[in-house]
């Protein structure tokens, strides 16, 4: 149907402008595209990579046009793919990005991601990253930069070596928010920084001064044995639930999560009742907390947003998943082929998911307790 389309296409105006404003770099990744697919890198062939990108990017303008878009910048690219094909230079090769052994991966995690490289960066007065914040920024009312810890520092495990066998390497941190920030003014586009995981001293204080929103979620957000009430919460952030990294609210209660962890060999057989027991303790906390008119799944889902909404953050983020009321997570960190990440379709279809008595329900108590 593309291929068709593009024969019938005749080009125009704004075909030629985005031709012109991708410059050398969409003329490489058309190039890419077409080697990738077995193509030769013809003009022709090359021109209908950049008819596809066009296409795309013109939907996601009118998508913008109907509502702001919240977009989200990934933490890198794939070894094979096109950016890393373009421009070798820009990235450190032989190394992967990855977290260190913490309590919710024992061994540390390898995430397959080449990382740009510190010193090509400087050397080229960040012009890589300015690109990728221009590409992304781009139709979108707000951006959340996926573990913008590695702003100031990242995590590199030698390519075939487990999680735990990798340092952090330091990045430069004033340089990475300058480019940032500038670009947001520019695009007038809000930025949040995804600050999970192991947070360096100082980070959330540098992203505050840029005016950079944190990112606060409720299963993070702890205060001795139980959740900090979301009152406490910093005016300048995004404040939520979950994550798409994290169980669904339904998942989360039902100890969905704990079932595939233990199917991942994650969690020893002796020690899931335990696991089970604490979760058990977290949802009274929870209910507790929250307020919920029962002990329902439903009635708990309600209060736990209207409890997120009444937050100061400036920003509260609901999933669709949990609006959807849906078991299974989106994503599962830390899995490739052995969980159907990203590719599980939203039920209800998006156009009947804010009529569901649950969403509407949920919306309802978050328009109160904020005023809106």
């Amino acid at each position: 149907m593309l291929e068709q389309a593009f024969k019938e296409f005749h080009s125009n105006e704004a075909f030629e402008a985005f031709i012109a404003a991708g410059g050398a770099a969409l003329r490489r990744h058309g190039a890419f595209e077409a080697q990738q697919a077995g193509e030769s890198a013809s003009p022709r062939r090359v021109a209908y990579r950049a008819f596809l990108q066009w296409i795309a990017d013109t939907q996601l303008a009118r998508a913008a046009c109907r509502g702001n878009l919240y977009r989200d910048l990934a933490l890198g690219s794939a070894f094979d793919g096109g950016e890393i094909a373009e421009s070798p230079d820009d990235y450190a090769h032989g190394v992967s990005l990855g977290a260190p052994p913490d309590p919710f991966s024992r061994e540390g995690q390898v995430w397959n991601l080449p990382p740009l490289s510190p010193l090509a960066l400087a050397e080229r007065r960040f012009q890589p990253l300015r690109d990728v914040m221009l590409a992304n920024m781009r139709h979108a009312a707000a951006l959340r930069i996926d573990h913008v810890l590695g702003f100031m520092r990242q995590f590199w495990v030698p390519r075939g070596a487990e999680g735990k066998a990798g340092a952090y390497v330091n990045f430069p941190i004033d340089g990475m928010i300058a480019v940032t920030a500038i670009e947001s003014r520019r695009q007038n586009c809000m930025v949040i920084g995804e600050d999970l995981g192991t947070i360096p001293d100082g980070l959330r204080e540098r992203l505050n001064a840029a005016r950079i929103l944190s990112y606060r979620v409720l299963w993070f957000e702890r205060m001795g044995s139980g959740f900090r009430p979301p009152t406490d919460y910093p005016e300048l952030a995004l404040a939520c639930l979950a994550s798409h990294d994290l169980p669904t609210f339904r998942g989360w209660r039902q100890g969905l999560d704990i079932a595939i962890d233990r199917g991942l060999g994650r969690i020893p057989p002796d020690a899931v009742s335990a696991r089970e027991e604490a979760r058990r303790e977290e949802i009274a906390q929870l209910d507790s907390l929250s307020r919920a008119a029962s002990n329902g799944l439903q009635d708990a889902s309600v209060a736990a947003h209207g409890m997120i909404a009444s937050a100061p953050s400036r920003v509260m983020l609901i999933q669709a998943d949990d609006l959807a009321d849906a078991s299974e997570p989106l994503n599962v960190p830390g899995t490739d082929t052995e969980r159907p990440n990203w590719r599980r379709r939203l039920l209800p279809t998006v156009d009947r998911l804010a009529a569901t008595p649950l969403a509407q329900a949920i919306i309802a108590r978050v328009k109160a307790e904020r005023g809106t």
